[in-house]
């Protein structure tokens, strides 16, 4: 939600974020999304290539408009729907990855912050 544009809070107010996504998000009172997913990524990002599955959760009291085919990062298994945003190196979503599930993925995001490092440093 911070990566987007906007969130609307409960009282209806649209509080500017950091827009470096294209999404916008608002809370709501009526709905609890909760539970566990499996995503598989359809595009490499610093976490994981394209083709990768892994298990997550969501709980969330929010929602948000679903990405464009052309940048969602992932696609929900069970549920056939699009999750998640990637744009460059910038990866944003609902779905909270169990990384002791998938340590490649705590490994290549590691790996990915320092060479990014060592770009803007050398």
């Amino acid at each position: 939600m911070t990566l987007g544009r906007s969130l609307r809070t409960f009282e209806g107010d649209r509080l500017r974020m950091f827009g470096l996504l294209p999404l916008d998000s608002r809370m709501q009172r009526e709905r609890l999304t909760i539970g566990y997913r499996e995503v598989t990524a359809l595009r490499s990002s610093p976490l994981m290539p394209a083709e990768t599955s892994v298990r997550g959760h969501e709980f969330h009291w929010s929602v948000a408009d679903p990405p464009a085919a052309s940048i969602a990062a992932y696609r929900i298994v069970a549920e056939d729907r699009l999750e998640g945003f990637c744009l460059g190196a910038t990866l944003g979503s609902y779905v909270h990855l169990n990384l002791a599930g998938a340590p490649e993925i705590a490994r290549r995001f590691v790996t990915s912050c320092a060479l990014s490092r060592r770009n803007r440093a050398g």
